[in-house]
């Protein structure tokens, strides 16, 4: 018996000098994706997502101004349209109203020429009766 145990304390050592071999070999070894196993790719996946958030974080800041300037810029433009718009009616009404005292003045004065003329017609017949009394 004291043979067997030799043997089989011979072999216990065998096996665990392998199994230490094979440690040191699957240490040094990288572990490929397909080698890990799934909870390791989930908490890499999750790792990954943590990390984002700052880049998802800055990348969503950046939308959201980009998308205020294009609003801000969007309503200057349309201040500037309705100003100019304003401007233009403005003007439009101005001439529309120099144009109506321009007529009312050409009226007035035709007016007063046909008063003028009326007057002198007066003053010739009357000069012209004048002469017929003498």
């Amino acid at each position: 018996m004291p043979a067997e145990r030799k043997k089989s304390a011979s072999m216990d050592e065998k096996e665990t000098s392998l199994s230490n071999k094979e440690k040191e070999f699957g240490e040094r070894r990288p572990v490929s994706s397909r080698d890990r196993p799934k909870e390791d790719i989930r908490l890499g996946m999750k790792r990954e997502m943590l990390k984002p958030p700052e880049d998802k974080k800055k990348k969503m800041e950046e939308e959201k101004r980009k998308k205020d300037e294009k609003e801000w810029k969007k309503k200057e433009d349309e201040k500037i349209k309705s100003e100019e718009e304003q401007k233009r009616k403005e003007e439009e009404e101005k001439q529309k109203l120099e144009e109506e005292e321009k007529k009312k003045q050409e009226e007035e004065m035709k007016l007063q020429q046909e008063e003028a003329a009326a007057k002198l017609k007066e003053k010739e017949e009357a000069h012209q009766l004048h002469q017929e009394a003498w």
